[in-house]
């Protein structure tokens, strides 16, 4: 589905066929890097990571306690300890036990462990109680086996990823290069003296930068649609994105998609199905991906969190799925058209010891006192029209939109 210069489809496409649409239109960057793991936070694993050992690498003890043969008996004769780094060297023989701690090696002849505090101690014997077989003793590849696939290509290594891999005894990975993304604010009233500060690319650049990517700020170009074409054409031969926002729409002065055609890429999108930002377009110059965000700061926000964002992922190679928003309870009233997805901005209270969503002030696409008093954004669906009080409501905190 392609959309000529200045047009809008009969029908817009909803948020999710628009990304669904996109994915399928735009490639994931490809090429790969070694990243030793200490430095691989956020980044997307270019190849799977297998197991070369076994974790625990032999039978150890999940608690302190006392490590003994099940069935040979009750009283058994205290011979030594097994600690860790310092386990006990020889067989445990029949009638005997080993004081063990915490994560220690099971020794040789033992099979069972007993917690210290359900024992008693008679001189140098040990009263084995709460005995069970096989209790308390993590075994050998309990964790994982050599071979078993520990994260798979195209995932965001986090924080518990990277515990996973270095208890695998990994050093480095094999990741995705860092998305290159370039972006740019269009506007005259931008560039005059005492005119209209530029919020927007603030705004995309730290959202950019949120999610690892490796950013260029272009600056403000002029409303010059050869001007724009110029450096958003030289800007798309070096990066993987390039976002701008304003002069998306159809007037004289909105020039983004004229520039998309005059530097030979091919416009994707024209409008999608959603408040605030419906003139948000999408183009494609060679490889690289070009989004056009409204010129409206809070609508330009909820674009670039609810459409370009799940873009970027995919074309950094990331293939892990979208978060489900939970519910919240909504506080206030609010009616809507059908047939367009709306996000609204909300503060977030607790109500008699349940968080609520509070609409606050009243909604403005240009207005960014409310976006930064607000806490998150709620979705209202296609077929919502009106919102009552105490209605459940999918919702996402702005903290958390980038993992959305």
């Amino acid at each position: 589905m392609s959309i000529g210069l200045g047009c809008f489809a009969a029908r817009l496409p909803s948020v999710d066929d628009a990304i669904a649409l996109l994915c399928r239109r735009i490639a994931p960057i490809d090429g790969a890097e070694t990243v030793p793991l200490a430095q691989a936070a956020g980044r997307i694993l270019a190849q799977d990571v297998e197991a070369l050992t076994a974790m625990p690498p032999w039978d150890r003890s999940a608690m302190d306690g006392y490590a003994f043969a099940f069935g040979k008996g009750r009283r058994l004769r205290l011979v030594g300890r097994s600690l860790p780094g310092r386990p006990f060297s020889r067989c445990v023989e029949e009638g005997e036990c080993v004081a063990i701690a915490t994560g220690a090696p099971l020794p040789a002849g033992c099979d069972s462990v007993a917690m210290q505090e359900h024992c008693e101690i008679f001189g140098g014997d040990i009263l084995i109680g709460g005995a069970g077989l096989g209790r308390h003793v993590r075994k050998r590849g309990e964790d994982f086996q050599p071979g078993d696939r520990l994260t798979a290509a195209g995932v965001k290594l986090e924080a518990h990823h990277l515990a996973l891999l270095a208890s695998a005894r990994v050093s480095s990975v094999s990741a995705r290069p860092r998305l290159r993304v370039a972006v740019f604010s269009i506007g005259d009233e931008l560039l005059q003296e005492g005119g209209i500060p530029d919020a927007n690319r603030i705004m995309v650049l730290a959202q950019c930068a949120a999610l690892g990517a490796q950013t260029s700020d272009l600056g403000i170009l002029p409303d010059d649609r050869s001007r724009v074409a110029q450096v958003m054409g030289a800007a798309a031969a070096t990066h993987d994105m390039v976002i701008c926002s304003a002069g998306t729409s159809v007037g004289e002065e909105d020039h983004a998609r004229g520039a998309v055609l005059d530097c030979g890429g091919e416009m994707l999108l024209a409008g999608v199905a959603i408040k605030p930002g419906r003139p948000v377009s999408f183009a494609r110059i060679g490889s690289c991906l070009q989004v056009a965000l409204p010129g409206n700061p809070a609508a330009a926000f909820v674009t670039m969190a609810v459409l370009a964002i799940p873009l970027l992922r995919h074309k950094s190679g990331e293939t892990t799925a979208a978060r489900p928003w939970p519910g919240i309870r909504a506080a206030f009233s609010y009616r809507k058209k059908a047939g367009h997805r709306e996000y609204l901005r909300v503060a977030l209270r607790q109500d008699n010891g349940l968080w609520v969503a509070d609409k606050g002030a009243p909604i403005n696409s240009a207005a960014l006192a409310g976006l930064a008093q607000s806490d998150a954004l709620v979705c209202l669906e296609e077929g919502l029209t009106d919102i009552t009080p105490g209605m459940t409501l999918p919702y996402c905190l702005f903290s958390q939109l980038a993992g959305a």
